[in-house]
C-alpha cells in the first residue's frame, strides 16, 4: 500500500494528538495503544484501497474514538477501548465493502449542526435560481434529516429576516420525509409580520402536507393584507390537496390582485388532479 505525504502526516498528526492526551499513562501503556492504532489505521486503509485516498482517511479516523476518549484509561478499560476501536474500523471496512463510501454518515451531530449552518449563511445571501443554492441544498441530502430539521427549527426564530427565510426555503424544498419538529414554528410564521416570511412559512407546510394547517392556509388566502401571501396561501392549499379547498379558492377568484387568481387556478387544477 502505498500512502502519500499528505496521508502520512495526517496519520501522524493524529498519532501525536492521542499521544498528548495519554501522557499520564504507562510508557508501556501508551506504546501499546499507539502501536494498536497506528496498526489498526494501517490495515483498514489497506483494505478499503491500494491506494488510499484523504477520503478513505476521513472515514477511518470517523469510525475510531477521538483522543480525548483514552484520558484516564488503563489496564482493562484500555484493552475494552482497543476492541471498540477494532470493531469501529471493521464496520468501516465493511461498509466499504458493500459499496457504503458516503462519507456523511459518519459525520457527529456538531459536524452536522456545522454544515446546516453554512447552508443557511449561503442561502441567506443567494438568489433563487443561483446554482450555490442547489449545491447547499444536496450538501444536507445524506445528513442524519432528524439532525437537520431540528437544527432548521432553531433558525425559524432569527430575527434576521434573510436567515429566517433562508430556513424555511430548505425546509421547503429541501426533499425531507418529516419536519414534525419544525411545524409548531411554521405555523406561527404564518402570522409573522414580514409577509415573505408567512408566505414561505404557508409554502412549506403545503409542500409537507400538514393537515393541521389547513385553516390557517385558509384564511392567509382570503385576508391576509398582502397579495404575495395569498397567492403563497392559495397555491398552498393546492399542494395539500383537500377538496374541502374549492369553496375558498373559488371565492379567491374574486380577488383584486391578477398573480393571486392565477395561483388559484393552478390550485384548482392540482386538487382535480389529486381525486
Amino acid at each position: 500500500m502505498k500512502l502519500t505525504k499528505e496521508i502520512s502526516d495526517r496519520i501522524a498528526s493524529h498519532i501525536k494528538s492521542v499521544q498528548k492526551k495519554i501522557k499520564n499513562l504507562s510508557a508501556v501503556e501508551r506504546k501499546d495503544i499507539l502501536q494498536s492504532i497506528e496498526a489498526h489505521i494501517h490495515d483498514a486503509l489497506n483494505k478499503k484501497n491500494n491506494k488510499p485516498t484523504m477520503v478513505d482517511l476521513d472515514e477511518v479516523l470517523a469510525g475510531m474514538d477521538p483522543p480525548e476518549l483514552y484520558i484516564g484509561e488503563s489496564g482493562g478499560d484500555l484493552k475494552r477501548r482497543i476492541v471498540k476501536l477494532c470493531i469501529g474500523i471493521a464496520v468501516v471496512i465493511i461498509l466499504s465493502f458493500i459499496g457504503f463510501t458516503n462519507k456523511s454518515w459518519f459525520l457527529s451531530a456538531k459536524q452536522v449542526k456545522q454544515k446546516v449552518n453554512k447552508a443557511v449563511m449561503v442561502i441567506s445571501k443567494s438568489s433563487a435560481g443561483e446554482l450555490r443554492v442547489h449545491e447547499s441544498l444536496n450538501s444536507l441530502k445524506d445528513l442524519n434529516q432528524d439532525i437537520v430539521v431540528k437544527e432548521l427549527t432553531s433558525y425559524l426564530s432569527s430575527k434576521v429576516n434573510t436567515v429566517r427565510r433562508s430556513a424555511i426555503y430548505i425546509l421547503w424544498q429541501g426533499g425531507f420525509k418529516d419536519i414534525k419538529p419544525a411545524v409548531k414554528k411554521l405555523m406561527e410564521l404564518c402570522s409573522h409580520r414580514e409577509e415573505f416570511t408567512r408566505g414561505m412559512a404557508a409554502l412549506a407546510l403545503g409542500e409537507k402536507k400538514i393537515k393541521s394547517s389547513f385553516n390557517m392556509l385558509c384564511d392567509m388566502t382570503l385576508k391576509d393584507k398582502s397579495s404575495y401571501a395569498r397567492r403563497c396561501g392559495a397555491y398552498s392549499l393546492g399542494l395539500l390537496g383537500d377538496n374541502k379547498a374549492v369553496p375558498v379558492l373559488e371565492k379567491a377568484k374574486k380577488d383584486s390582485d391578477k398573480s393571486v387568481r392565477a395561483n388559484v387556478a393552478v390550485a384548482l387544477k392540482m386538487i382535480s388532479t389529486n381525486k
